[in-house]
């Protein structure tokens, strides 16, 4: 279990690490086929952000302007919803953009979502990034006016995102021979981390430790007692060492050292 010191106390991370270690599973376990990690996205999404349908949008080729389709649809969208894509939709503003966005009531600008049931309240989606590129988008659908997505769920979705991104690359690695993975053309991912050359501190291990769990520099920086420019510094230190080059390489790494486990 992890712990850290503040002014001489002990702060638990215990609610922390169980939501962190279910959503780190999805690089922890790493499927037979990257198929299986977009199936596991959309699972984890609908659950996590307490949606009522959810899927993955992928592009047929990484890094290009080819046609997009929907796969791995949880919910009642997965027996309504085409899997092909109009050239204008949220998925597409989201990954041209490369940042998560939330559609409010979606058939009032796109107008082929008044002929989908149940009707969208709500579509929020986030970009899933890959080496070369955006590799398509995970989204999440609320179907009635029982709740809002609220900024909680925009932060899991963020989080789930990229870890299925990080392992998505993986799996791509390792069965990009097998007939059942998608083949975007993308080098092959490390199956390991860069070796360590000089160790972390104690407290650079404390900072990479929460960034991994999705913390924002503010919310680490209020734990530590320390200021958000430090933590800054921190994460440089981290990525300079460890050869980070965004988020998803955190939980990686925190998967690698099964820091979900503890």
């Amino acid at each position: 279990m992890f712990y850290l010191a503040k002014n001489g106390r002990h702060i638990h991370h215990g609610s922390v690490l169980s939501e962190g270690s279910r959503l780190a599973a999805v690089v922890a376990e790493i499927p037979r086929s990257a198929a299986d990690v977009l199936r596991r996205l959309s699972a984890e999404a609908l659950l996590f952000c307490r949606a009522h349908s959810s899927g993955v949008t992928m592009r047929a080729d990484a890094g290009t302007a080819a046609p997009l389709s929907r796969a791995a649809m949880v919910g009642p969208w997965a027996r309504s919803m085409s899997t092909a894509v109009p050239v204008v939709s949220p998925e597409a503003v989201v990954m041209e953009r490369r940042q998560q966005q939330l559609f409010v009531d979606p058939a009032r600008a796109y107008g082929y979502f008044a002929d989908i049931w149940p009707r969208a309240t709500e579509l929020l989606v986030s970009p899933l990034e890959g080496l070369n590129g955006i590799l398509g988008a995970a989204w999440v659908v609320l179907h009635d006016d029982s709740r809002r997505f609220d900024g909680e769920d925009q932060r899991r979705l963020s989080v789930i995102t990229q870890c299925a991104s990080a392992a998505y690359r993986v799996a791509c690695s390792y069965h990009r021979d097998s007939a059942a993975a998608p083949r975007p053309s993308m080098p092959t991912m490390p199956t390991s981390l860069p070796r360590v050359l000089r160790p972390l501190s104690k407290r650079e291990r404390e900072v990479c430790h929460m960034v991994a769990y999705g913390h924002t520099n503010k919310a680490i920086a209020t734990c530590l007692g320390v200021t958000e420019k430090s933590v800054e510094t921190y994460r440089a230190r981290v990525c300079d060492k460890l050869g980070f080059r965004n988020r998803a390489d955190f939980v990686t790494y925190a998967a690698t050292q099964n820091w979900f486990q503890r």
